[in-house]
């Protein structure tokens, strides 16, 4: 069974797999600084995650499914093209201590249950249209 997927900075292209979601024993995924696009949904997806680095990509989508995600410690997604909101219930991950969320394309505000997470030592969410208070 698969626990890591160490792929990061490579010339890797394409879309991930719908039967990436099966790889239930998957703890660390690394896939960042590729060219891998379209939605992560099937990456997060996966609730065994405690590491998913997933930068410097051209993924798209939203980031509903990270609520999945229930013992993830590091989540950097920063410079693709994610759209929509951050999750409200990112507060419910208390196991977060490091979220890159910077430069895509996130709107809204910041949910105030990020307040919630404990283990929180690195936030990064510059360069994004973010707006309300902090």
């Amino acid at each position: 069974r698969v626990t890591a997927l160490e792929l990061g900075s490579n010339n890797l292209e394409g879309t991930i797999p719908k039967k990436f979601k099966r790889l239930d024993a998957l703890q660390i995924i690394n896939l960042e600084e590729n060219t891998l696009t379209g939605n992560v949904d099937n990456i997060l997806k996966i609730p065994a995650l405690t590491s998913v680095k997933l930068g410097r990509n051209k993924f798209e989508g939203d980031l509903s499914s990270m609520r999945n995600l229930e013992n993830v410690a590091v989540f950097d997604v920063n410079r693709n093209k994610l759209t929509g909101s951050i999750p409200s219930d990112i507060g419910d991950i208390t196991s977060l201590s490091k979220i890159s969320m910077n430069n895509n394309k996130l709107r809204g505000t910041i949910p105030s249950t990020i307040g919630k997470l404990t283990e929180l030592t690195e936030l990064n969410l510059r360069k994004n249209k973010l707006k309300g208070s902090i």
